[in-house]
Parts: C-alpha cells; sequence; structure tokens
C-alpha cells in the first residue's frame, strides 16, 4: 500500500485537539474447491482513510475512499466539525476527559520489519487444486470434500498528535482449511474438518503447503473413527480440551466479558475483579506481541487509536486482575490504555477487541492427563460456540473421544458442552506443559476482527449433551 503523507495534513492540530488519521487496506484472496469444483475465486482489496475527532466527551468521525492529501485535510475538520455538532445536540452531562495515551515509548514507522509477500491468485489456485486432487486420488472412502486456501491481511498507518509520529500496523495470515466427509454405519453423511494458518511471512507460505498431507491424513484418519462414533452420554464428565478448544473457552467465556465496553454493560466481570474466579492453576492473558519469549500468534505493536500495545493479565493465580481497555475506558477506570482499540476496516471505528488470548501453559503432561480419567471425554475440535454476560457458555464439538481407564476409545459424535465460565475454570484440576496457537480465528462482535487464540491441553470438569 502506498503511504500518503498524512504527517502533513495533521500538523494545524495539536494533541488538545485529540484527532487521529488512519489509512488502511483490507486485502483477501480465497479460492475453494467442492468435491473438484471451484466455488469460490476471489480477490478482495478495500482501501480507505478515516479521521476520528474526540469534543466533549464525543467522538466526530468521517471516512473517504478517497486516498489523497486534499481528502485527508477535509477529513480532519469533517470529523472536529461533527464532534462539535454532536455536543451541540447532546443533553447529556459528560464533558471533555483527557483520554491517556499508553506512556510507554512508540516505536516509528516501519518498526514491524517482517518480508511479507504478495502471491499471485494464480498460485492460490494452483496449490489449493493440487491438494484437493491429492485428496481425491488417495482416499476412496470419502463421499464428500471441500478444500479452502486464503491469504487475508490488514496493513495500517496512523496519525495523532500525540509525539508527532506515523505508526505502522501490519497483521497477514495464510490459511488452509479441509473438510472432509463419509457415510457412517447409518449411512449418514459424517465430516471432520481442520484449519492450520500461518503468519504471511517470506517462507512461511511453503509451510502450510507442506504441512498439508499431514493435515489431511489427521482428519482421514479421525473420519474413518467417526464412522464408527457412539453418542455420548449427557452430563458432567471430566475432559481433557485440545489447545484450539481452550483457545475458544478464553476467547468466548472469558475475553469478551473482561472487554471493559462490554464490563460496563453488565458482564459478570464487573464484580470479581480482585476476586478469585479460577483455580490456581489457572492465568490467561491477552498478549500484544510476544508470549512466552516467543512471537504470540498475531503480533500487534499498536492500536488503532495510536496506543502501543501491552500484555493484559486477565487471570493471575486464579484472580481476576484486569480488563481490555481503549483509551476512552482507560481514562473511566484510571488505568494506562492497553492498546486493545481495533477497527477491521478503514470505515469502521476502533473498538475494544481482542488481540492474542490464551491459557498459560502448566506443569502435566498429555499423558498423566489422560491416564487419570476413568470414565471421561477428549475433545479435539470445535465448530464454535457463544457465551453471555453472565459468563454462560455452550459451543459444538465436531471430534472427540472416550476415555475410558486412562485410556482414548472410540470417537463421539457431535454435540455440545456447556456450563459457566467461573464454575468452569474452578474445575481445571490439570494443565499440561505445551502451548499452541490457533491464527485462523476472526470474532464478530459488531464487526469481525482477524486474532489469534492458544492455550495448552486443559482438564476440566462439563457438562456434555443437550440439556
Amino acid at each position: 500500500m502506498v503511504i500518503l503523507m498524512i504527517d502533513v495534513v495533521i500538523q494545524n492540530f495539536s494533541i488538545s485537539d485529540d484527532i487521529t488519521l488512519r489509512q488502511q487496506q483490507n486485502i483477501l484472496r480465497r479460492v475453494s474447491f467442492v468435491d473438484g469444483i471451484m466455488t469460490a475465486n476471489d480477490c478482495i482489496k478495500r482501501s480507505g482513510i478515516i479521521a476520528r475527532a474526540y469534543y466533549d466527551g464525543l467522538w466526530g468521525v468521517a471516512t473517504s475512499s478517497t486516498i489523497n492529501e486534499r481528502s485527508a485535510k477535509e477529513l480532519l475538520d469533517k470529523s472536529m466539525n461533527n464532534a462539535k455538532l454532536l455536543s451541540s445536540f447532546s443533553t447529556s452531562n459528560k464533558k471533555r476527559t483527557y483520554l491517556p495515551y499508553s506512556e510507554q515509548s512508540i516505536p516509528a514507522v516501519d518498526f514491524l520489519q517482517i518480508d511479507y509477500i504478495d502471491i499471485e491468485q494464480s498460485m492460490i489456485i494452483d496449490y489449493a487444486k493440487k491438494i484437493d486432487q491429492y485428496i481425491s486420488r488417495t482416499y476412496k472412502k470419502i463421499c464428500t470434500r471441500r478444500v479452502m486456501l486464503y491469504v487475508d491481511g490488514i496493513e495500517k498507518y496512523i496519525r495523532t498528535p500525540f509525539k508527532n509520529l506515523l505508526l505502522s500496523s501490519t497483521i497477514k495470515r495464510s490459511c488452509l482449511y479441509v473438510e472432509m466427509g463419509a457415510y457412517d454405519l447409518k449411512g449418514h453423511i459424517t465430516s471432520v474438518s481442520k484449519k492450520i494458518g500461518v503468519p504471511y511471512e517470506m517462507g512461511k507460505w511453503h509451510t502450510l503447503i507442506e504441512n498439508s498431507k499431514e493435515l489431511t491424513e489427521q482428519l482421514h484418519e479421525a473420519l474413518m473413527d467417526k464412522t464408527h462414533a457412539q453418542d455420548v452420554c449427557k452430563g458432567v464428565f471430566p475432559c481433557i480440551l485440545h489447545p484450539n478448544v481452550a483457545g475458544i473457552l478464553a476467547h468466548e467465556a472469558i475475553g469478551h466479558n473482561v472487554e471493559a465496553d462490554i464490563v460496563e454493560k453488565g458482564s459478570f466481570a464487573s464484580g470479581f475483579l480482585g476476586k478469585q474466579i479460577a483455580s490456581e492453576k489457572v492465568s490467561i492473558s491477552d498478549f500484544a506481541h510476544t508470549a512466552f519469549s516467543a512471537p504470540a500468534g498475531l503480533p500487534l505493536f499498536v492500536d488503532d487509536e495510536g496506543t502501543v500495545c501491552r500484555d493484559v493479565d486477565i487471570i493471575k493465580g486464579g484472580k481476576l486482575l484486569g480488563y481490555l481497555h481503549d483509551r476512552e475506558s482507560a481514562a473511566h477506570y484510571q488505568v494506562t490504555p492497553s492498546g486493545n482499540a481495533r477497527a477491521y476496516l478503514a470505515f469502521d471505528e476502533p473498538i475494544i477487541r481482542m488481540r492474542n488470548t490464551a491459557f498459560h501453559p502448566g506443569n502435566d503432561t498429555l499423558a498423566d492427563m489422560i491416564a487419570s480419567i476413568d470414565n471421561g471425554y477428549f475433545l479435539l475440535s470445535s465448530g464454535g460456540g457463544q457465551a453471555d454476560v453472565n459468563g454462560e457458555f455452550i459451543f459444538t464439538i465436531d471430534l472427540g473421544y472416550q476415555i475410558r481407564n486412562g485410556k482414548i476409545l472410540g470417537a463421539i459424535r457431535d454435540t455440545t458442552i456447556s456450563g459457566n465460565a467461573i464454575e468452569i475454570l474452578s474445575s481445571i484440576s490439570m494443565i499440561s506443559n505445551d502451548f499452541q496457537w490457533d491464527i485462523t480465528g476472526l470474532c464478530g462482535k459488531f464487526q469481525s476482527m482477524i486474532l489469534a487464540t492458544g492455550g495448552p491441553y486443559i482438564k476440566c470438569d462439563l457438562f456434555l449433551g443437550k440439556e
């Protein structure tokens, strides 16, 4: 993306004006094959600029798809005028409050030195077609298949009066989705699917393709197991969650409920700050760019308000320690903003969003965790789910196995897990010493957002089956 010299068009404003200009480009390249037929071949690029001004406790916004200095100057004026207009009609007693930025030093533009490449659409088509053909040739017992290969990313340049710096933010990833279906013993089609993703860096793309053979072999083995699947027994059982499922739990049941705007709307987390809500073994963080001395799933260094991103310890040793903040909520709670203000498209306002949300690893081994269960389940994959502000959640499970007398036995049919976040967190008794990121996620809170979830294997008590 060509950088608009937005540093020159904001010079007439001071930090007291509290105005931000963001230039952004989103890109999505996607190819999909279903049973050998191409069903999607997309190359979508969306770009624009947005100006956002704060005046007397209200935000004014102006956007444009035209990217030039004239447009940028007009948007800056319009956003401030819009904020002042809203203020003139407001009957609220809410008045201007200074909104803090992070006190950390902010690196200059291009601080994220990653060698990104732009894959040709023809290359994506070719790779997806080859994977589809490989599945067709190799696995004769399947009756349906789907292969989707996509690359998506966001590139942004952000200008604020604070320290008079131009900031950059880039997140790109490439993902492979494979689904296979076969007839079970009852003549019904059952299916399994999996996504894998890698940061979209030079050299990582080929890693994704190289891993496709292993992925399809694992999926086919799981599918054959699932054709002989048994129904789960309804009730509460000890379960082991795969890191991907644990990551969904951290995101849906915990992460959303500690976003400060959700807290203000009545999340259960509003009454538990500083209190024990989980087993002492449990720690959950929303990481900015580094986790456990390595890059986080999708590193983010600056948010869309120009705030330097910092880690947030949500739960530590079982205690609820912190919320996720933008500048406005940080001012309200009198804390340092955490850099959680994110916007998906150039025309979206930043809202409080997660970045890399994950359980911390523990000290147990997966083998010991399995051996500790006499009658329970090993849950490997979730089709998604939801949670409410009370911490009640329900997730689908589309791949799992029985555990009997410390051994993994046959596969189970699709089911659900449900419960209350605090009760589940309190039941966690073992956490593995390994860790995995899943960077394929897309959260739908008011607007879409690219993010990562992760964790180790987790042993807890869950209700399986429909109530």
